[in-house]
C-alpha cells in the first residue's frame, strides 16, 4: 500500500455493480515506474480498492465516474494527508461478494486531460480494442500520431509524437493481457475542478461521450454559469430602478440585446407622474423572458444555490466581489432614474455618503460626556437669549464661537475636509499661519524635504520588494526545473538498475535450477554406481570390526517371509509360516531383541539364517564382550539403505546408530537372566538330520524402507482386543511389574501389525506377544503366574511354555 503514497498512479477504473453504483480502482503503475503484477499482494483479494463518495461530492460522484471512461489517476501527493485516504473497508465480506479488504476516497481519483494518455500500438496492429478513442503507432523506436482508433492509418501521414513529460510503461490489465500507454501524470483534473460542471448539468458532448475535459474549460465554464446564476438573482431580487443601474454599471453580466430588453421594460415612461411602478416592469420582464425560455425551470425546494465559482479560493472570491460601490448606490433621497441619471452625469462634488443640506436653523448640541456642568449650562442660557430675541443679550465672544465650530467641525470627516479647503483658500490666514510656524521653530521646507526623503525611501523599499519577489519567482522556477531533471534522471537510473536487478534474478534462477538438476542427476547416479558396484565395507583387526550398510532393495513382506521360510527349513529349523512371519515381525518392529534356542550355538544359527535371508549377512557382525564395532556410512541417511546388524551377546552395550539392529543370543534352558532384554523370539525346533546342504542361491540386501512398510500395516485393533489389553495392564499396573507401558505399547504394536497376517488372528498373535514379553518376566520371578492364569487361559504356547498344559 505504501507504494502509490506519494505519487501518481495510472489506474484501471470499473464498475463492478451498476444497480448500487458501486466502483472500483485497479492500480497499474506509478509514474516512478513500479509495475503492479502481483496485485493481489499489494491489494487482497482481487487486487483493487473499493471506492467510497466523498462527502464533499455526493452529487457529483456516480456522474464523475460514470463519465471518466476506464482509465483515472490516483492522485496521493498532498504531503503527508493521503495516509487518510486509503482505510480498511468496513463492509469487507467475501461470502456476500465484497472482496476489497481496502478502500479509497474518491476526491482523489482523478481524470486524464484529453492529450494526457495515449494507448500504444505496434504498427500493424489492431486498435480497434483500444480503451481510448485516440492512440499511438510505435515503429522502430519512434511514436507517431495520435490517430483514432477507427481510422484506417495512413502510414505517409503520421508525424512523429513525444514530449519529455510522458512517460512509457507497459502494465498488464486485470483479465492479463499486457497493453502499453504514453501518459502524463501532470496532466489530470481532480473533483473540484469538475463538480460545478456536473452540478449543473452543463456537461459537453465530449464529457457525456466519457472523453476528459481540460482544467481550463471547466473552469471557463464554471465561470460563465456562476455569472449568470447571479445576474439572474439580482434580476429577481432588486428594485427596478436599482436593476437599471446595475444592468448599466457592469454589461459583462448580460448581453446586449437582454440589457435593451431589460432597460426598455423597467425605465417607465413618466418617472415624474408614476405612472408606471416598478413592481409591473419587472413582472413584465419576468412574463418576457419566460416566454423566451431565458428562464429555466423552478429550482426544487431544498437544492443548494451555487452562485460562486468552485474552482478558486475562498481568498480570490472576496477579492472578485470587492468591487467599489457606485455613487448612485447611496443617493437615498432620489425616487426616480431620471434624476439620479442627471446627478451622475452633473459634475458636483459629492461625499461618499449622505449629502449635505442647508438647513434654515441650527441644530442643538447634544451633551457631551467630556463637557463640565458650567460649561452646558452657560451655553444653554446663550441659545436662549438669541431665540427669544431680546435687546439686552449676552455679547458672545468670536473666539468661543471659533472654537465651538472648529470642534462641530472636526467631528465630521466631510465637513473637517471642507473645513481645511475654507482655510487654505484665505491668505490672510495662511501667511499669518506660517509665521506662526516659523516662530515655533517648524521649517515648512524641512518638513518638505523630510517628506520627500521619506517617499524616496518608500519607492526604494517598494522596488527592492519587487527585485525580491522577481527573485524568489526565478529561485522557485530554479528550483522545479531542477527537481524536474533530477527526478526524470532519478527515473532513468531507477529504470535501468530495474532491468539489471531483473535480469540477474532470471540469471540466478536460471542458475538455481541447473545446480538443483545437476544435484539430483549427481545424487542418482552416486546411487546407481553404489548400488551396481556394490560395494562392501566389512574389515576385522583383531578385536575391532567395521561395517558400513549398502543400497538395499525395496521387498515385499510375502517375498521376505517365504526367503525366511526357506532359508529355515534348509538348515534343519522345523518352521512354520506363523514362525517365519513372527521372527520378520520382531526383527522388522524392534531395533533390539534376543533369540533363544535349544543352546547358544543353534540361536547363534538362528540369527544367521534370518540375516542370509535378508540378504544382510555382508552387513552385520559377531561380536563379544570386548569387541569394538564401528559403523561407518557413505550413504544419506534415507529409507534406501540397508541396516547394520550386530549379533551380540548379554550384558554388551547397545550401539545408537541410524538403521543399526542389535540380536542377542539366549539359552532357552538357562535359568533366565536379569539383564534379558525384551522381546525374547524362541527359535522353532532344531532338526539336524533335516539339514539341507545344497548351496543356496545369494539373496539381495533388503532395505529400511520394506521394513518401514511393515511397521504401516499396524491397524486399530478391536474393541475385544483393547479389553483385553487394558485388562493385562491394569494387572500388570496392580503388581508393579516394569512391563506396565513401553512394553505394553511394543505388545499393542506387535499384536495390531500380526493380527492379520497369522492364522489364528487376534489370539495366535497376543500368544506371541505374551510369549515373547510377559513369559519372560515369570521366568525372572518379576510377576506371579497366579495373578496372569486368568489371562493365560486361552494362550496355548504360553501355557505350554509355563508347564501349565
Amino acid at each position: 500500500m505504501k507504494q502509490i503514497n506519494g505519487t501518481v498512479t495510472l489506474s484501471f477504473l470499473e464498475e463492478d455493480n451498476q444497480q448500487r453504483v458501486i466502483f472500483r480502482v485497479i492500480p497499474l503503475c506509478t509514474r516512478e515506474g513500479n509495475v503492479f503484477r502481483a496485485r493481489t499482494v499489494d491489494f487482497p483479494d482481487q487486487g483493487s480498492l473499493r471506492i467510497v463518495p466523498d462527502k464533499r461530492e455526493q452529487s457529483t460522484f456516480k456522474e464523475r465516474m460514470r463519465t471518466m471512461g476506464s482509465l483515472c489517476a490516483i492522485q496521493l501527493c498532498n504531503e503527508g494527508k493521503e495516509l487518510a485516504k486509503v482505510r480498511q473497508n468496513r463492509n469487507y465480506d467475501p461470502q456476500q461478494g465484497e472482496s476489497n479488504q481496502f478502500a479509497i476516497y474518491s476526491d482523489v481519483i482523478c481524470e486524464f486531460a484529453e492529450e494526457a494518455i495515449f494507448e500504444v500500438f505496434e504498427e500493424g496492429a489492431d486498435a480497434c480494442g483500444a480503451l481510448l478513442p485516440r492512440v499511438l503507432i510505435r515503429r522502430g523506436m519512434a511514436l507517431y500520431g495520435p490517430v483514432a482508433r477507427e481510422q484506417a492509418l495512413d502510414t505517409a501521414a503520421l508525424k512523429p509524437f513525444g514530449n519529455d513529460q510522458y512517460l512509457l510503461h507497459t502494465v498488464q490489465m486485470p483479465d492479463g493481457a499486457e497493453r502499453i500507454f504514453y501518459w502524463n501524470p501532470e496532466q489530470i483534473i481532480n473533483w473540484r475542478q469538475r463538480r460545478g460542471t456536473l452540478r449543473r448539468g452543463k456537461t459537453s458532448t465530449e464529457t457525456a461521450e466519457g472523453e476528459p475535459m481540460a482544467a481550463a474549460s471547466s473552469h471557463a465554464e464554471a465561470s460563465d454559469v456562476q455569472q449568470q446564476e447571479i445576474a439572474t438573482y439580482r434580476e429577481d431580487s432588486a428594485p427596478a430602478y436599482v436593476e437599471t443601474h446595475l444592468t448599466q454599471e457592469i454589461p459583462e453580466r448580460a448581453p446586449e440585446g437582454e440589457t435593451q430588453q431589460m432597460e426598455a421594460i423597467h425605465a417607465p415612461e413618466d418617472l415624474a407622474g408614476g405612472a408606471t411602478k416598478p413592481e409591473g416592469a419587472i413582472r413584465a420582464a419576468r412574463a418576457a423572458r419566460k416566454q423566451e425560455g431565458e428562464i429555466g425551470s423552478a429550482m426544487p425546494i431544498g437544492k443548494r444555490l451555487s452562485i460562486l465559482d468552485s474552482s478558486i479560493t475562498f481568498e480570490e472570491q472576496i477579492g472578485r466581489l470587492d468591487q467599489p460601490v457606485s455613487g448612485e448606490a447611496n443617493l437615498l433621497g432620489r425616487t426616480t432614474v431620471a434624476s439620479l441619471a442627471s446627478l451622475t452625469q452633473s459634475g458636483a462634488a459629492r461625499s461618499s455618503g449622505t449629502p449635505l443640506v442647508r438647513l434654515g436653523g441650527k441644530a442643538q448640541q447634544p451633551i457631551r460626556n467630556a463637557e463640565t456642568v458650567q460649561y452646558v449650562v452657560e451655553q444653554q442660557i446663550r441659545s436662549a437669549h438669541r431665540e427669544r430675541a431680546q435687546d439686552y443679550r449676552h455679547i458672545e465672544n468670536p473666539i468661543e464661537n471659533l472654537s465651538t465650530a472648529l470642534a462641530d467641525a472636526w467631528e465630521t470627516p466631510e465637513i473637517r475636509q471642507q473645513a481645511m479647503e475654507t482655510l487654505a483658500e484665505n491668505e490672510a490666514f495662511m501667511t499669518a499661519f506660517r509665521k506662526h510656524l516659523q516662530a515655533q521653530g517648524r521649517e515648512l521646507k524641512a518638513v518638505k524635504a523630510a517628506q520627500e526623503q521619506l517617499q524616496d525611501i518608500e519607492a526604494e523599499r517598494l522596488g527592492l520588494l519587487m527585485q525580491l519577489e522577481t527573485a524568489r519567482n526565478d529561485c522557485k522556477r530554479a528550483m522545479e526545473t531542477l527537481h524536474a531533471d533530477m527526478n526524470h534522471q532519478r527515473r532513468a537510473e531507477l529504470a535501468t538498475l530495474e532491468n539489471q536487478l531483473h535480469a540477474a534474478r532470471e540469471e540466478m534462477e536460471k542458475l538455481n535450477n541447473t545446480l538443483s538438476m545437476q544435484s539430483a542427476q549427481l545424487q542418482q547416479s552416486t546411487l546407481e554406481l553404489l548400488t551396481h558396484a556394490e560395494l562392501q565395507i566389512c574389515a576385522c583387526n583383531g578385536d575391532a570390526v567395521a561395517i558400513a550398510p549398502v543400497i538395499g532393495k525395496r521387498k515385499s513382506a510375502s517375498e521376505m517371509v517365504d526367503a525366511i521360510f526357506s532359508a529355515m527349513n534348509r538348515q534343519g529349523f522345523a518352521c512354520h509360516e506363523d514362525d517365519a512371519i513372527e521372527l520378520l515381525l520382531h526383527f522388522a518392529l524392534n531395533d533390539e531383541f534376543c533369540i533363544g534356542g535349544e543352546s547358544l550355538p543353534i540361536a547363534e544359527l538362528c540369527a544367521r539364517v534370518i540375516l542370509d535371508a535378508l540378504g544382510l549377512v555382508n552387513v552385520s557382525a559377531r561380536t563379544y564382550e570386548h569387541t569394538l564395532l564401528n559403523v561407518a556410512s557413505l550413504l544419506p541417511v534415507n529409507g534406501l539403505r540397508t541396516p547394520t546388524v550386530e549379533v551380540a551377546p548379554l550384558g554388551r552395550a547397545k550401539v545408537g546408530c541410524y538403521g543399526h539392529k542389535t540380536i542377542r543370543l539366549v539359552d532357552r534352558n538357562a535359568p533366565m537372566r536379569q539383564d534379558v532384554q525384551l522381546p525374547v523370539v524362541y527359535a522353532p525346533p532344531f532338526r539336524g538330520n533335516l539339514v539341507d546342504w545344497k548351496p543356496m542361491e545369494p539373496s539381495l540386501p533388503t532395505s529400511l524402507e520394506s521394513f518401514t512398510l511393515l511397521r504401516e500395516e499396524a491397524k486399530p485393533l478391536w474393541e475385544a482386543g483393547e479389553a483385553w489389553f487394558n485388562e493385562l495392564d491394569r494387572t500388570l499396573r496392580e503388581h508393579r511389574s516394569a512391563l506396565h507401558g513401553i512394553a505394553i505399547q511394543q505388545m499393542r504394536t506387535f499384536v495390531s501389525t500380526a493380527a492379520c497376517r497369522l492364522r489364528g488372528g487376534f489370539l495366535a498373535a497376543a500368544d506371541a506377544a505374551v510369549l515373547s514379553w510377559v513369559v519372560p518376566a515369570i521366568y525372572r520371578q518379576e510377576i506371579e503366574m497366579d495373578a496372569l492364569r486368568q489371562t493365560l487361559a486361552e494362550l496355548p504356547r504360553c501355557l505350554t511354555a509355563l508347564g501349565l498344559r
